[in-house]
């Protein structure tokens, strides 16, 4: 299978969800006449709306959008909400190829938001198993996490520790990626922070530690948090 072209088909908009003329009406998206502008309006109202559970209505957005992209960091932003649609329509192959293209974009502008996008690629890419789109499978996706270090003098934060734990068991191993999946999973212990991001975290984390003959256990101080409940 291919990646899916970037002017994907909408989705139909769920119940309760907004069509296309009541989001022309919305007072927060009243006409710009800079370009820039608009779509930047038009970006984080999609993800708004993407946060707030409504795909459909975020994907309506992100459709008008792509008509006032001006530059590369807006398109890998664009793409990284298409990535979150896909996510939230359990759709996880094509959220994959698209959160590739995101850090594509993005790597040259923002190291650790290209990172991200390469953190939740796997998550996903790892999701979509063998249903996974070319060029976008789990191990491309791990590869291409090499390519994107931090830049000197960076300081990895949990989700960089957490996306060089995942790209290291993909393509070196178990055996080389336990002493990264320790250190991320001891970093992640000492944060107790629930925001959404965190959830993010676990799931990676709880998907490095279940491969990891080390950490094959959950590790309880994340008991009682909202993903182990979930897991």
């Amino acid at each position: 299978m291919s990646p899916p072209t970037w002017n994907a088909p909408q989705p139909a908009p769920r119940p309760g969800e907004a069509g296309p003329r009541a989001l022309r009406s919305s007072p927060a998206l009243r006409y710009s006449a800079r370009p820039k502008t608009q779509a930047r309006r038009l970006l984080g109202a999609a993800r708004a709306e993407i946060t707030a559970g409504a795909p459909g209505k975020a994907q309506l957005l992100l459709d008008r959008a792509r008509n006032h992209l001006r530059d590369q960091l807006q398109d890998g932003l664009a793409k990284l909400a298409q990535g979150a649609i896909y996510r939230a329509l359990n759709q996880p192959a094509q959220a994959a190829a698209v959160l590739l293209a995101a850090a594509t974009n993005l790597a040259p502008l923002d190291v650790r938001l290209a990172r991200a996008a390469l953190l939740d690629a796997l998550t996903v890419a790892a999701v979509s198993g063998p249903l996974a789109l070319t060029g976008a499978t789990v191990l491309d996706v791990a590869a291409a996490a090499r390519t994107v270090p931090l830049t000197t003098g960076q300081a990895p934060g949990i989700g960089d520790l957490l996306l060089d734990a995942d790209a290291a068991l993909v393509v070196d191993g178990h055996r080389a990626a336990a002493p990264l999946v320790r250190r991320a999973i001891t970093a992640l212990c000492r944060d107790r922070s629930e925001s959404a991001q965190m959830l993010d975290w676990l799931e990676a984390a709880w998907r490095a530690c279940s491969a990891t003959p080390p950490c094959t256990r959950w590790p309880a101080a994340w008991n009682g948090r909202p993903a182990a409940r979930a897991r």
